[in-house]
């Protein structure tokens, strides 16, 4: 797990003193934890998490990916690999889609 937080952090170009600040930890603490020396317990974890997602928003969500074991770039290097026919079809399709969920949210408003 400390190499996916050291990865998150890297990523998304937080500073440990920054991130300390925000939570109120030393920033040794980070710094060991990131290096696998020490652990945490899992509110100190979600409050580093949470204060990573303030600062850079996604954060929080990039670390998850990649602890479940999910490639958080692969939508985005599918996507890559369409033409521009694939693209807009895909973004009908989601509009589409959009506009039903709208449509479908207005008429439970109204019954």
């Amino acid at each position: 797990m400390y190499k996916i937080f050291d990865e998150t952090i890297r990523h998304y170009k937080i500073s440990a003193s920054e991130l300390s600040r925000r939570c109120e930890v030393s920033p040794g603490l980070i710094s060991r934890f990131r290096a696998g020396k020490v652990g945490l317990t899992t509110e100190k974890l979600d409050n580093l998490l949470a204060a990573m997602d303030d600062i850079e928003p996604g954060s929080r969500r990039h670390f998850c990916t990649l602890l479940a074991g999910e490639n958080p770039n692969e939508l985005v290097n599918q996507l890559k690999l369409m033409n521009t026919t694939q693209l807009a079809d895909l973004i009908r399709s989601a509009a589409d889609c959009l506009a039903e969920s709208s449509s479908n949210n207005l008429v439970g408003t109204l019954s």
